[in-house]
């Protein structure tokens, strides 16, 4: 077994996003990947497409998620999956940051 610790995590976006490395040194890389962010109040992420599939599991807060045909309120605990090429995005609507954690796969 292999934690995941976020001091060990490669951090992009001035710090709001931050991806994990998934498999041991002497292992081939996991077929998925990891990556933890964030969204201020009031914040909307960018529109989203793309070949890989993809989970959101919201680990805390309160937002509104958006993929064109759907608008969704999500809180802490909810879990979303995407497939190939569905637009996505999403508005924190509470007062606390909004914290996501995003695994995707190839499609």
């Amino acid at each position: 077994m292999t934690k995941l610790a976020l001091a060990d995590a490669e951090a992009f976006s001035k710090g709001q996003l931050t991806r994990f490395k998934i498999g041991g040194a002497d292992e081939p890389p996991a077929p998925m990947k990891v990556s933890r962010f964030y969204l201020d109040p009031g914040d909307t992420s960018p529109w989203d497409q793309h070949e890989v599939r993809e989970v959101w599991i919201i680990e805390s807060g309160r937002g509104l998620l958006d993929t064109g045909e759907a608008r969704v309120v999500v809180e802490r605990g909810d879990g979303h999956y995407f497939a190939s090429n569905v637009p996505h995005r999403i508005t924190n609507e509470g007062s606390e940051p909004l914290y996501i954690i995003s695994m995707w796969w190839p499609g």
